[in-house]
């Protein structure tokens, strides 16, 4: 056998992996709650000394949000690597990264109820995918060791 065509064969190995998609349709609710709980905690999130204009948030650093059952079991139900909580409210919800070590994709799910998805200015690593429903958007980015 080539010894090109296994190179080949072990990148393509390398750069594959189980995909992790959020299932917005069959967890809406825990989705639309968990907005409700982070806006409700919009306060909590960008206090007066909060320099940064989005701040993640992690299962792991749940306990700020002693009221939001909802938000935790948001972590549990899907692949959720982390949320981003933007000064514009603006909510990413991130899954995990799926793929190798030379490609790698996550899908992200946006909230965002202030306008036109035009008008909100997305980084450049990121893409719009579709509407999903009315302020609820699908994103993808993709890296690769190029990135």
């Amino acid at each position: 056998m080539n010894k090109g065509f296994l190179v080949i064969l072990l990148l393509c190995c390398l750069s594959c992996g189980s995909g992790y998609n959020l299932n917005f349709k069959n967890n809406r609710n825990g989705y639309e709650n968990a907005v409700k709980c982070l806006n409700n905690n919009y306060d909590k999130i960008f206090s007066a000394s909060t320099i940064e204009n989005s701040v993640s948030v992690y299962r792991e650093g749940l306990d700020k949000f002693d009221s939001c059952t909802d938000l935790k079991l948001l972590f549990e139900r899907e692949p959720l690597d982390f949320i981003s909580v933007r000064r514009d409210s603006s909510i990413y919800f991130y899954s995990k990264p799926s793929g190798g070590n030379i490609r790698s994709r996550q899908y992200i799910l946006l909230y965002y109820n202030k306008g036109a998805i035009q008008n909100l200015q997305l980084s450049t690593d990121l893409k719009l995918i579709k509407e999903i429903d009315t302020f609820w958007y699908q994103l993808e980015r993709i890296t690769s060791l190029a990135d």
